[in-house]
């Protein structure tokens, strides 16, 4: 949890990160197996998987009114950063991502991408 960052939005789940920054053992406890659960039987409960799309102004000072001035960005609920940054340690250990990959790949974008395609 060192890379998560607080006073970000919250998700659909109105979670805050702070409260499993700050959370006991306890709840440490429960999250864990929760993730077990997930990992074993393949699903995650809807709660998880949920997120909202918030459109955000690319340049404050371009045209507000041209769609192409936005791009969007996914606000997921707290428990799912945790989770995935857990699972992205495991996949970063023992797989390998394809040559052609170039979103979430460290040093990557989709624009390299798409520079490539161009």
């Amino acid at each position: 949890m060192q890379t998560t960052k607080k006073g970000k939005a919250v998700g659909a789940d109105n979670v805050a990160m702070e409260a499993l920054i700050f959370g006991s053992v306890k709840l440490f406890v429960h999250i864990s197996l929760l993730f077990s659960l997930c990992v074993r039987y393949g699903h995650a409960p809807d709660s998880l998987t949920q997120s909202f799309m918030v459109p955000l102004v690319k340049n404050k000072a371009g045209n507000l009114a041209d769609i192409n001035n936005y791009r969007a960005i996914a606000i997921s609920p707290a428990l799912s950063k945790v989770f995935e940054c857990l699972i992205q340690k495991y996949i970063r250990s023992y797989d390998t991502p394809d040559d052609c990959q170039f979103g979430f790949k460290s040093g990557l974008s989709t624009s390299t991408g798409t520079n490539v395609l161009k």
